[in-house]
């Protein structure tokens, strides 16, 4: 399969900022590791299970820097996975994103070029093997024009093209053009008002017919305090097929972040129409690989979003603990079809001393398909159990454990896999 990449783009830019810097550049940080694994189910079998051995290995790099012109930042992990048994086909994946913004909200004009790949399932109750896995990779440029009326209120016109390709396979390749003119008014030191309004063309490389345009309005109110800080903006979405079929819905986004001494809260509601094949745009964050809503069709999507984040120190110096539960429900305008994710993760992590760490993750998703068309209802259940020793500065040896067990109506697919793994690494 041919294989494009985008990153490139955005580091010719990045070069040039680099060679125009003056000031001080925040510096890059890295990492690469090599792992051992002993898997007892390679092949994820209900009844058919084969022991193997597995090697992977990891490449991190990232970078921040930031000046007068603008800043750039980048975090990618690259990865490789072998197996012994031939259980699944070996397998290099890349995944991470970076953008360069140049210029200022306050001065006349912006440029932001993000880039972006992410790892998905192909298809909704894909078993996470890597013959299932696909690779999203996606492009976006913005361009800004911003009016300074008066200290407090600002008229700004951006532009956006994103180009999103799959690396695998190309039935899913689209891209969106559009602009939104939009109004910020600054109403004291810590909140403000704006209102948007927004037009995008949406093209399916493959898939002509499913050509759309999105438009869409909102009002948006945005404070920080000095504990919480919130933003809440209620609006209307408006979706036109090439074939003359509309879809209208409400969108809102509301999102808040409370801290106080030892713990942070996070909430985030959201509802608004995407499609299979841009889905979130690479900025969603997900335990394991998930389809982001994709099928081996192209159709508009109605997605609902909430979640909730927890994070405290407050049991222990040594220890901290995050939990989250989020649920996810996705309407295929197109296709008259439903499908919801609901699940909760917890990791705790406890320092043994100065240089040991003991981490443990828990995970499970409830995933329901109603009319089975997109896939079989199934739950997944993993829990990872790690002991981290760091060595000088640098070097760090990983022991870890995990535990993952899948439950689908279909009987065929269900598995449990127990994996054994030591690592080495090396951090820069």
């Amino acid at each position: 399969m041919r294989k494009r990449t985008l990153g490139p783009i955005v580091g010719c830019f990045a070069s040039s900022f680099f060679i125009a810097s003056t000031s001080c550049a925040n510096g890059y940080f890295g990492s690469v590791s090599a792992s051992a694994l002993h898997s007892d189910n390679g092949n994820k079998s209900v009844d058919n299970p084969i022991s193997e051995l597995q090697e992977l290995y990891s490449l991190n790099v990232g970078a921040l820097y930031e000046n007068e012109i603008g800043k750039f930042e980048a975090d990618y992990g690259a990865s490789y996975r072998s197996f012994s048994e031939d259980t699944q086909p070996n397998k290099s994946t890349l995944d991470g994103h970076s953008s360069l913004h140049l210029g200022r909200q306050t001065d006349i004009a912006e440029l932001l070029i993000e880039h972006s790949r992410q790892t998905l399932l192909n298809t909704p109750d894909s078993v996470d093997l890597t013959e299932n896995q696909e690779e999203r990779e996606v492009l976006t440029i913005s361009p800004t024009l911003n009016g300074h009326f008066t200290g407090a209120d600002t008229v700004f016109l951006k532009g956006n093209f994103s180009d999103i390709r799959y690396l695998e396979s190309e039935l899913n390749n689209s891209t969106r053009s559009g602009a939104t003119l939009g109004v910020l008014h600054k109403i004291t030191e810590i909140d403000t008002v704006s209102f948007e309004a927004e037009s995008t063309k949406v093209e399916f490389q493959n898939f002509p017919v499913s050509d759309y345009t999105l438009r869409s309005a909102a009002l948006t109110y945005s404070a920080r305090l000095r504990q919480l800080s919130y933003s809440v903006q209620m609006g209307k979405n408006q979706s036109e097929r090439e074939t003359g079929e509309k879809y209208s819905t409400p969108s809102y986004l509301a999102s808040a972040t409370y801290k106080s001494g030892a713990n942070t809260i996070g909430l985030n509601i959201s509802r608004e129409i995407t499609d299979t094949s841009f889905g979130d745009g690479n900025k969603g964050v997900s335990a394991g690989h998930t389809s982001d809503g994709g099928i081996n069709q192209s159709s508009q999507i109605d997605r609902k979003r909430a979640d909730l984040q927890w994070a405290s120190t407050a049991f222990c110096n040594r220890c901290t603990l995050t939990a989250s539960v989020y649920q996810t429900r996705d309407e295929y305008l197109v296709l008259n079809e439903k499908a919801s994710e609901i699940g909760a993760t917890i990791i705790a992590s406890y320092a043994v001393s100065a240089v040991a760490t003991v981490n443990l993750n828990w995970l499970q998703s409830d995933n329901r398909f109603p009319n089975e068309t997109l896939g079989e209802n199934y739950k997944r259940t993993i829990v990872t159990l790690d002991y981290n020793y760091r060595i000088g500065k640098s070097f760090n040896i990983k022991a870890s454990y995990s535990d993952e067990k899948r439950v689908d109506d279909n009987a065929s697919k269900g598995y449990r896999e127990k994996l054994v793994g030591l690592s080495l690494g090396y951090s820069f």
